[in-house]
């Protein structure tokens, strides 16, 4: 087996974990009662080493990451409300919430690294960090390993959530915007790496 397809492997395990735990947290109704937990953004824990076998889907993590105790995260930590730095200079968000919540179901901590969005994927292909959560778009091209952003090694996602774009304009919209036409001969700000920049 080449590094590569041990890579692939590797990452199609955690993702099958991760949908898997995905399902029965988003099926589940949840605690609703005042005291049903401590809430925040927990997911950047250090953790003692070493997961927890008694969760419900640890058997299911490959065992590099249960030996670990943990999964690296690598996130562009500055898009609230999904992931952003809190007045605690903590990480915190829909996906820090996510993410501790996960780590319950499989027995191991989700530890966030920050980076530049348009470095994730090569990042996660080049071992610094086993999975993405930073908002990103599902494409094709992603997912082959043709975008730029992708360094020639592609991604399998697990989509938790739907989003759309928008166009942001000074109050009142002085220029009249009204479709992606209006914009011409604009200059118009978008992050690198990102489906809108596309």
């Amino acid at each position: 087996m080449t590094a590569r397809t041990t890579r692939r492997s590797r990452r199609l395990a955690a993702a099958g974990a991760l949908a898997a735990a995905a399902a029965l947290l988003l099926g589940a109704c949840g605690d609703q009662t005042d005291d049903g937990g401590e809430g925040g953004g927990g997911g950047s824990a250090e953790g003692a080493r070493g997961g927890d076998p008694s969760a419900p889907l640890y058997d299911q993590l490959p065992e590099d990451i249960q030996r670990a105790g943990e999964i690296a995260v690598g996130s562009d930590i500055a898009y609230a409300p999904i992931e952003f730095y809190n007045d605690q200079d903590e990480v915190d968000g829909i996906d820090p919430a996510i993410a501790e919540a996960l780590g319950e179901v499989l027995g191991v901590e989700f530890t966030f690294h920050n980076g530049t969005f348009d470095q994730l994927i090569v990042g996660m292909n080049s071992d610094r960090h086993d999975i993405v959560m930073s908002a990103m778009t599902d494409t094709a091209e992603r997912q082959q390993g043709a975008s730029e952003d992708a360094g020639g090694g592609g991604a399998d996602f697990v989509n938790y959530f739907q989003a759309g774009s928008a166009i942001l304009v000074e109050a009142g919209n002085p220029e009249g915007i009204e479709s992606l036409d209006d914009l011409c001969g604009l200059t118009v700000a978008a992050q690198q790496g990102t489906a809108n920049e596309t």
